[in-house]
C-alpha cells in the first residue's frame, strides 16, 4: 500500500465529520486528571488555581470567572411597588414603622410567588 492511499485528498479534512460532539478535547482531559490526581472537587481546584501567584494572570483570572457561579449567586432585577409613607424613618411611630415592613414584606412575598 503506497502512500499514496493514506494520503488526504486535496480540500478534505483527515475527519470530514469533526470531533464528536461532547468529546474531550486534550486541554479538557490534562485538567480533568490534574484534578483527580488532588482529590479537589472542581470548584476547590479553581480556586487554587486563581490563588496562585505563580500561575499567569490570564490564567487565574478565568479559573476565577469559572469558578465564580459556585460561589456567588447571580443577582437578578427585581421590580417592587411598596408604598411608603415619605416621612423621615425617625418620624415614623413604632406602630407606623412595623406598618410599614409588614406591608413591603407582604408585597414581596406576592411579587416572588412565595
Amino acid at each position: 500500500m503506497g502512500r499514496e492511499a493514506t494520503q488526504f485528498k486535496p480540500g478534505q479534512s483527515g475527519n470530514p465529520n469533526g470531533r464528536p460532539p461532547g468529546s474531550s478535547n486534550t486541554r479538557s482531559l490534562e485538567l480533568a486528571n490534574k484534578i483527580e490526581k488532588t482529590g479537589l472537587l472542581p470548584v476547590e481546584y479553581l480556586a487554587s488555581v486563581y490563588q496562585d501567584e505563580s500561575v499567569s494572570q490570564s490564567l487565574r483570572i478565568a479559573a476565577a470567572r469559572a469558578a465564580a457561579p459556585y460561589v456567588h449567586s447571580r443577582l437578578s432585577s427585581v421590580t417592587m411597588d411598596c408604598l411608603v409613607d415619605l416621612r423621615s424613618v425617625e418620624e415614623l411611630s413604632d406602630a407606623e414603622l412595623a406598618l410599614a415592613i409588614r406591608q413591603c414584606q407582604e408585597d414581596i412575598e406576592r411579587t416572588s410567588g412565595n
